[in-house]
């Protein structure tokens, strides 16, 4: 006997109890070549967008096609009641990676790409374009291995000074910097957005600190040791969700 496999996948329709679908390129692939699945397997289905999961069977599957039937519509509560932007300095291939990935399976609500002065990438037309495929792909698969209904939303990249002066500064902000007096235990309360700012491998620059404070950051510390800036990402979001969000 074949052992049951929780299989979530991503497929952006709408969903009818009783519908017969098509699967798209992606999950053909994945079903097909990957995971080897066969008629009558069972999957689950979310779209990215409402908070609900479709129970589903593969009614036919083959290298080219697919069919599911969709057999039963649930809700689901495993999107984060706290909404966090995070506005992460673009870095390196895999360390921009790691963080986008494990940002989204803390729950957060939307990732902003900045450009820094010392961010060691600068992305234009056909390069930004397949790098953004990239990431939404790496969004869309951390969505699937988590649990999640809904996908982070995924801006393109912006210079730091621009994205700054047109901010909502009703936001809370968190920026973090190593030299900062503060502790994100000093936060007692949180209004909702918060954007939080992490620098990239080399750091905000001081004037960069001092216009996002101008622009209502305000900094903070996590300790004596200075994270790598795909660490610090995971450890402001994990923090928050452990003391305003989820665990809240």
């Amino acid at each position: 006997m074949r052992s049951q496999r929780n299989i979530r996948a991503y497929l952006p329709i709408s969903f009818e109890n009783g519908a017969t679908i098509e699967l798209d390129k992606r999950n053909i692939h994945h079903f097909h070549t990957v995971l080897r699945l066969r008629h009558n397997d069972q999957v689950t289905l979310f779209n990215g967008e409402e908070q609900l999961e479709a129970k589903a069977s593969i009614t036919s599957l083959n290298k080219k096609s697919g069919s599911l039937l969709i057999e039963d519509i649930m809700p689901a509560k495993t999107e984060s009641s706290l909404n966090t932007c995070l506005w992460q300095a673009v870095s390196r291939s895999d360390r921009m990676d790691f963080a986008i990935q494990k940002s989204v399976e803390l729950g957060v609500t939307s990732i902003q790409p900045v450009t820094t002065e010392r961010s060691p990438l600068r992305l234009k037309d056909k390069k930004l374009e397949k790098k953004m495929q990239h990431w939404h792909g790496i969004i869309i698969s951390a969505c699937e291995q988590s649990g999640r209904t809904a996908l982070p939303s995924l801006h393109a990249p912006v210079l730091i000074d621009e994205l700054l002066s047109k901010r909502d500064s009703t936001n809370a902000g968190i920026l973090l910097d190593p030299e900062a007096h503060r502790s994100l235990r000093e936060i007692d309360s949180i209004n909702h957005p918060v954007d939080i700012l992490i620098g990239p491998e080399g750091g905000l620059t001081n004037n960069e600190i001092d216009t996002a404070k101008k622009a209502g950051f305000t900094d903070y510390q996590l300790g004596p040791r200075i994270l790598r800036t795909e660490t610090a990402a995971i450890s402001v979001l994990s923090y928050l969700q452990n003391i305003f969000g989820d665990a809240a």
